[in-house]
């Protein structure tokens, strides 16, 4: 089985909307404007000389690190809500590609760009703002209570 991918590999994703931009749910990582995120494993390399796993490209199988991406929308949903009390979160599509480690929810990835997003209790301006940041289609969903109810039941 191969992990490298030439063709895009597509996955949903959540993330955290702060001043126009966009961060990782997890780690914080602010996503570039205009251009891809590339991962790198944070376990070897820079922050511990030959880290726990040794210095590898990321994502490794036998590490944890990559881009992630949820395989349902469904999961984003549910992410986002989790890490997102009263803020405004963002949910979306992504393209994975170069390295990419399938799991059981969805994938680690290389490279990623952002396909689409939806804000998720945004207003348009904010969406018009992401949406010329990122180059990317944005709608914004301004009832937070009417996208928590397709969420699974807990």
């Amino acid at each position: 089985m191969t992990d490298l991918y030439l063709e895009p590999i597509r996955g949903w994703r959540a993330w955290k909307v702060a001043n126009g931009r966009l961060y990782s749910t997890v780690f914080g990582t602010l996503w570039p404007d205009r251009a891809r995120l590339e991962a790198r494993c944070g376990l070897g390399g820079r922050s511990s000389p030959g880290g726990l796993r040794g210095v590898h490209d990321a994502p490794s199988r036998g590490c944890d690190c990559g881009i992630y991406a949820l395989k349902s929308r469904a999961d984003a949903l549910f992410l986002a809500d989790q890490i997102t009390q009263s803020a405004v979160a963002a949910v979306g599509q992504v393209s994975l590609w170069g390295r990419v480690v399938e799991t059981e929810r969805g994938f680690r990835g290389q490279y990623a760009y952002i396909y689409d997003l939806t804000l998720l209790g945004g207003t348009d301006a904010q969406a018009e703002e992401i949406r010329n940041r990122y180059v990317v289609d944005v709608l914004a969903e301004p009832s937070v209570d009417r996208w928590k109810t397709v969420l699974p039941a807990a």
